[in-house]
């Protein structure tokens, strides 16, 4: 890979890692210990049992198939509500496919976004990206993450333990993976999904590349 596109990714990561804490940092929610550990998807019971969450209308590759098969899964499941946020070209074809128990929200500010994801039961994301921001953003809120296990998904989410990774891009691997993270649900701690998604802060991205970098220079003679 490219070096220069490699720092251009990594500065992306960092800058929208920056925003989430900034949007986290001092701030205590419902369930939430000191410092925002939000813990809203096991504690309070009532509609943030109930709800999972998708946002991959805002993913813009792929956008079109991961809608239809997130929203024909859940059309199976209709004692099982999902909300779908983000906006685009394929929002009426998916209004028309939703069932009752679908709610679409369109577009949402950042802000408004993580308040959905600290209530949500889960958060499923169907794509395929390098890093995929959104399932660490969601496991920052506490919230577990269903992933399509391809990509990033398989380093940002520890399966069976911050969430559950299904193995094929079809409605019946979603259901299946929607079934067994219900039949496991005790065993997803929000502390530890957090805990988790502490993982890619912006500290620890600094000192890692620094020290990478550095590892580097110490071999080069100028």
């Amino acid at each position: 890979m490219d070096i220069k596109m490699l720092m251009r990714q990594a500065q992306e990561v960092q800058k929208k890692m920056q925003k989430l804490q900034e949007e986290l940092a001092n701030k205590e929610f419902e369930g939430s210990s000191a410092g925002g550990m939000v813990k809203a998807t096991i504690t309070g019971g009532g509609t943030m049992k109930k709800i999972f969450i998708d946002s991959s209308l805002v993913v813009k590759e792929e956008k079109e198939i991961l809608e239809d098969l997130i929203v024909a899964a859940f059309n199976k499941m209709p004692d099982k509500k999902l909300i779908v946020i983000g906006d685009g070209p394929d929002l009426d074809k998916i209004k028309s496919m939703a069932g009752p128990n679908i709610e679409l929200r369109g577009y949402l500010k950042f802000k408004d976004l993580i308040k959905y994801l600290q209530k949500a039961k889960a958060f499923v994301f169907a794509a395929i990206e390098d890093f995929g921001m959104l399932p660490v953003e969601a496991q920052a809120c506490g919230t577990p993450v269903i992933a399509y296990n391809k990509g990033g998904s398989l380093e940002t989410v520890v399966n069976n333990k911050t969430g559950v990774l299904f193995s094929e891009q079809t409605p019946e691997s979603l259901v299946e993976a929607v079934k067994l993270f219900e039949t496991n649900i005790e065993n997803f701690n929000a502390t530890e999904i957090r805990q988790h998604a502490e993982e890619f802060s912006v500290n620890r991205f600094k000192a890692e590349f620094e020290a990478f970098v550095n590892s580097k220079l110490d071999n080069v003679n100028i």
